[in-house]
């Protein structure tokens, strides 16, 4: 299927199967002159692969908003490729997010300081 694909995107978690999913071996079955999108997590892809792909011109062009690592060093090799497009994760940065984190933090700061013991040990959490 990857040989027929003009945009191929990236929207899966990172585990064992999927580290590196993105490869010497797989880039080879894409079709020459592909865009590739990571908006799920940067070790999805090989870092060294990406950029060779795209300065060989198999890959057309790479976007994303994941690094690996991430903060990436500012000697990342993505950092400098041709035909690329990065941004901040930003995902959970909306408003609504931002609340929820806020009423979560507040949560365990307030079961900690009234019990004296971890989120996971207050009976009220069970």
């Amino acid at each position: 299927m990857l040989k027929e694909m003009d945009v191929v995107t990236l929207n899966c978690p990172l585990h064992a199967e999927t580290e590196h999913m993105i490869n010497a071996d797989t880039t080879k079955l894409f079709k020459r002159g592909a865009y590739l999108i990571n908006t799920a997590r940067g070790k999805l892809c090989d870092r060294d692969t990406i950029s060779k792909a795209l300065k060989d011109g198999l890959l057309a062009g790479y976007a994303g908003d994941v690094w690996f690592p991430q903060p990436p060093p500012t000697d990342h090799v993505w950092r400098d490729m041709t035909f690329h497009g990065m941004t901040p994760h930003t995902s959970g940065t909306t408003l609504s997010a931002q609340n929820r984190c806020a009423v979560g933090t507040r949560e365990i700061l307030e079961c900690y300081f009234s019990y004296s013991r971890a989120v996971s040990d207050c009976d009220e959490w069970s």
